[in-house]
This record gives C-alpha cells, structure tokens and sequence, in this order.
C-alpha cells in the first residue's frame, strides 16, 4: 500500500513540474516574442542602430538554451529548472530594461533640442 502511495505521489509531483514548467516555458516564450517584436520596432523605426538591434538579436538568441535546459531538468529537479527560467527570464528583462532607455532618453533629447 505505501508503495502505492509513493508511485502516485511522484507521478503527482512530476505531473505537477511538468505543467509548472509548460507555464514556465509559455510565459517566458510570450516574453521572448514580446522582446523580438520591441527590437524589430525600434530598429525599424532607426530608433536603434543595426550594431545595437544585432546584440538585442544575440542575447535574445541566448534566452533559448535555458528553457530547452530547463525543460529536460523539470521532471529530475524542479529547482534546477526554476532556475533555468529566471535566467531566461533575467537575460529578456535586461534587453527590455535596455530597450526602455533607449525610449525614455529620445524624448527628453527632443524636448532639449
């Protein structure tokens, strides 16, 4: 009977990592897709240079390995694949947090010109 208790805690626990890293994985896809789609607008718009959307492009790139990681990590170790996610997630905010600079200096540039 316990053997039976531990089989379907674990296949509860894994089910349960596995939908928590799907969600991982979506949340962090729709972020990667909504830093992609910032860097193509403010290039297209010559509001960056082809040098700076080319390293946005680089480090974006970047993001992909560590959800594949961390998908391979979620059924053996959970934390280790939470980790992997925040990586990713840390390496998307940067780009974000570069990519607003560039749209809150540019105003205040026109302002003083």
């Amino acid at each position: 009977m316990t053997r039976k208790i531990l089989l379907l805690t674990s296949a509860l626990i894994l089910g349960a990592c596995s939908i928590s890293c799907s969600d991982r994985f979506t949340d962090t896809n729709g972020h990667l897709l909504d830093t992609a789609q910032s860097v193509y607008e403010l290039r297209s718009l010559g509001k960056i240079t082809a040098d700076e959307a080319l390293c946005y492009q680089d480090r974006v790139e970047n993001h992909y390995r560590l959800p594949v990681d961390g998908s391979v990590f979620c059924d053996i170790d959970e934390d280790v694949a939470a980790d992997k996610f925040e990586d990713a997630e840390d390496i998307l905010d940067a780009v974000d947090d570069a990519l607003n600079v560039n749209k809150i200096i540019e105003p205040i540039e026109e302002e003083g010109e």
